[in-house]
């Protein structure tokens, strides 16, 4: 119960940590150039933006905490913008605030969908998140669900992406049962992005894409009724076979059937 109460006051911090590269050691980055240079300079900030700034003596480490969710949107997209240049290239840019754990809310397309895939929509997520529980039902006022669960969660790091962050799918199937995912407020994921949920390519919707999707395999240019290729589960991820629900046509009617919400 106390761990409970403590994830649900939990705060978010709205921190990016600096690492200074090595090849840049011989550049003067003392706390007060950071601060000038860096913070004041380059960043769109003023004094009461910033909660605190940690430094950590010769590691040439530093930990920049902002006082609200605004401008540290701000300030990591200014970062993702221009990493690659001066000052910025100096350093290792790492979204602390993204690690946070935060809330993640997930809605099946059908209801009972929801109650017979719980187990592998976490096991979905778990391919992309860290997840921290197995999902709560989303009541209102009225103890009537919403048809959604909630889910803590945190980003994991990842060094090839532009914004250092793994992403997951917005939109999402499992077997032929389709959901997606969102996050209520942007204060937890500042950059949520809009993906076509046929191809998962950024940047445009199902409804303007003009690319050939297999349904079997997961690759472009072809159909399924043409494909030769292996089949891949989108459930794991993986090839060579297809996701299978493991009850039978009485299990599934007997657990769909419609029960009281706990």
């Amino acid at each position: 119960m106390e761990k409970t109460s403590a994830i649900k006051n939990a705060k978010p911090r709205y921190m990016v940590c600096f690492v200074l590269r090595k090849e840049a050691f011989e550049k003067d980055f003392e706390r007060d150039a950071f601060e000038d240079n860096i913070i004041f300079k380059y960043l769109p900030l003023q004094p009461e933006d910033v909660y605190c700034l940690q430094s950590f003596l010769g590691k040439n480490i530093f930990d920049l905490s902002l006082s609200s969710p605004d401008p540290c949107v701000k300030v990591w997209s200014i970062l993702t913008a221009r990493r690659q240049e001066e000052p910025f290239v100096n350093f290792l840019l790492e979204p602390l605030f993204a690690r946070e754990l935060r809330p993640l809310w997930v809605h099946m397309f059908s209801p009972y969908d929801m109650f017979m895939f719980k187990d592998d929509i976490v096991n979905f997520l778990k391919r992309f998140l860290d997840v921290q529980d197995t999902g709560v039902k989303i009541l209102d006022r009225k103890k009537i669900w919403n048809r959604k669960r909630k889910y803590m969660v945190r980003f994991r790091a990842d060094p090839k992406a532009e914004d250092r962050l793994l992403h997951h799918p917005v939109s999402f199937t499992i077997g032929v049962k389709r959901g997606y995912l969102y996050y209520l407020y942007y204060l937890y994921y500042p950059e949520q992005h809009f993906e076509c949920r046929r191809y998962g390519q950024r940047g445009h919707y199902a409804s303007d894409c003009k690319v050939q999707v297999c349904r079997k395999c997961d690759e472009v240019g072809h159909s399924a009724l043409t494909c030769r290729s292996e089949p891949k589960c989108n459930l794991c991820g993986g090839s060579g076979h297809l996701y299978k629900l493991l009850l039978s046509p009485a299990a599934y009617l007997q657990q769909a059937r419609p029960r009281l919400v706990t």
